[in-house]
């Protein structure tokens, strides 16, 4: 709940701080570029220390980050740039803390019931960020744009304190490489996605669309409420609100019948389904198919890491796996700082529409490029992509 307020407030807050119609994408940019710069160390201290410590150490430094604006709106000296460092910190606590879960995952619930473990996540996901996105409206109301992460500070120590008592089994919890640090090991994670051929194609699917088109998406969408729909903070939050009751349902879904399709498959129909749906945007000029695009988008667009991550944790061997997660991180989203640039110096030049049209168009490009890519080749493509990762753990 509280990244998705936090999340859907830091836009509207830049925007009211600077005036600028680029500052949405400058969020995206403060938001993405930790994953960019730090996700392949993050991924190797994942990999050696101790996981339970990590997460809690993570929590409590994104509820101190979240606690920066009020507090300097309180002294009277919030700027723009502040808002935009603690963003950074903050997405760089988030990244550990993802990092640490997805590599806690296989070893807790076993690699057949992973999909439906994944699943599950992006349920309970979807339901937190529904009530992050639902209480945008009432939070910004009664203590303001810049106070609202006060709220989000509070309930990550919450996050902070859960974690504090989780009990993990001790091979779980503790690092799986404990071999002598050496600086080739930030490297092992990146050597395997490169001999690896189906993860190969998903990271290049992911980089394609990050570099290119969910910057534009994630930037456009505020100037899309702002300039077609001609709302504020309420009306983006009821948006999200939409996509993710639209990620709860596909979630449960998925969770259900996830385990009857190939999921490589499942990815190249996902990336389809949810360009296609971010089409729907463009051709609104109301909130009510404004709503049905957010939600589809999500309902189909979810299965994409989904997928992708249940594959990774299917057939990636411990010792490196958080750190072939970290370089998963670097990509998406990493890699949509990038993006999140060149929307902001789009926004005042070209219409929110166009911006999230060239994301749909990214999306559905992924299609082809998945099809030649091997991908829907299914159960043959997952035999290689065994032996490639037998290999690697031999290694």
């Amino acid at each position: 709940m509280a990244w998705s307020l936090y999340f859907t407030v830091l836009p509207w807050l830049l925007l009211d701080l600077t005036g600028s119609n680029s500052a949405p994408g400058w969020a995206t940019t403060a938001v993405y570029l930790p994953f960019l710069l730090l996700a392949v160390p993050a991924g190797t201290l994942v990999d050696r220390m101790d996981r339970r410590r990590l997460l809690i150490a993570a929590n409590a430094l994104r509820a101190m980050l979240a606690a920066v604006a009020p507090l300097l709106y309180m002294a009277g000296v919030l700027t723009g740039w502040h808002v935009l460092l603690s963003a950074f910190f903050l997405s760089a606590m988030n990244l550990v803390s993802y990092l640490v879960r997805s590599s806690l995952l296989p070893q807790i619930v076993g690699k057949r019931d992973i999909l439906t473990a994944n699943s599950a996540n992006f349920g309970v996901l979807g339901l937190a960020m529904i009530a992050g996105a639902a209480v945008v409206g009432p939070v910004v109301r009664t203590l303001g744009l810049a106070n609202a992460s006060a709220v989000v500070a509070a309930s990550l120590m919450v996050a902070a304190a859960l974690a504090a008592r989780l009990e993990l089994p001790p091979q779980a919890a503790q690092g799986a490489d404990s071999s002598p640090l050496a600086w080739v090991d930030l490297l092992r994670g990146v050597s395997y996605v490169l001999r690896e051929p189906v993860v190969r194609v998903l990271f290049l699917l992911d980089a394609l669309y990050f570099v290119l088109g969910d910057g534009m998406f994630v930037a456009g969408l505020p100037l899309f409420v702002k300039d077609v729909l001609g709302g504020g903070p309420q009306v983006y939050g009821y948006l999200r609100t939409a996509g993710n009751a639209g990620m709860l349902l596909g979630a449960l879904w998925l969770g259900r019948y996830g385990r009857r399709f190939d999921k490589q498959r499942l990815v190249v129909l996902a990336w389809m389904g949810y360009g296609l749906s971010l089409l729907g945007f463009p051709l609104s000029r109301s909130i009510g198919p404004a709503l049905a695009a957010s939600f589809f988008s999500l309902l189909i667009g979810h299965a994409i890491p989904a997928c992708e991550g249940a594959l990774l944790q299917e057939k990636v061997p411990q010792e490196v796996l958080g750190r072939v997660f970290g370089v998963w991180n670097m990509i998406a989203p990493g890699s949509g700082s990038f993006s999140g640039l060149i929307s902001g110096a789009l926004a005042s030049r070209a219409p929110a529409t166009t911006l999230i049209g060239f994301a749909a168009g990214v999306s559905c490009f992924n299609v082809l490029l998945g099809l030649a890519g091997g991908l829907w080749h299914g159960e043959g493509a997952s035999a290689v992509a065994g032996n490639g990762s037998r290999q690697a753990g031999g290694g």
